[in-house]
């Protein structure tokens, strides 16, 4: 069985190993990691050529060189490929923020500081919506 492919987009190296630590110990995931919005267009983009697109990306909304909303707008224009579905890890707190990602195609929102419990039940819930469909 393939592994499920799950994008990490943080700009914040602590961050990025908090989110690989609840992974690791979730399950085998294969897990890319981008540290600017420009770098996680790429690796998205890469997975859809080569036929193993990502398929859960967590996108932080403030990075260098392109937002996660930015990345999250240019990935769901695109037609006839297997878009990814993305969850936005931001300390942007703002109901109107929370507002845009959803309406761009975000599927969550969880917000910063947040706890490695917190983020496991998140993760826990999705992957199991994921099984059961």
């Amino acid at each position: 069985m393939e592994k499920f492919r799950i994008l990490i987009a943080d700009d914040s190296e602590m961050i990025q190993e908090l989110i690989r630590s609840v992974l690791d110990k979730l399950g085998n995931f294969d897990i890319s990691e981008a540290r600017d919005g420009k770098q996680a267009l790429d690796i998205i983009e890469k997975g859809i050529k080569e036929g193993k697109p990502i398929q859960l990306g967590l996108l932080d909304w403030n990075m260098p060189n392109m937002t996660g909303i930015e990345v999250l707008n240019k990935v769901m224009v695109k037609e006839n490929v297997s878009i990814p579905e993305f969850i936005m890890v931001t300390a942007d707190r703002e109901q109107k923020s929370v507002k845009e990602a959803f309406k761009a195609g975000a599927i969550d929102y969880i917000p910063k500081p947040f706890s490695a419990h917190m983020f496991q039940r998140k993760i826990e819930k999705y992957l199991a919506k994921k099984k059961s469909a």
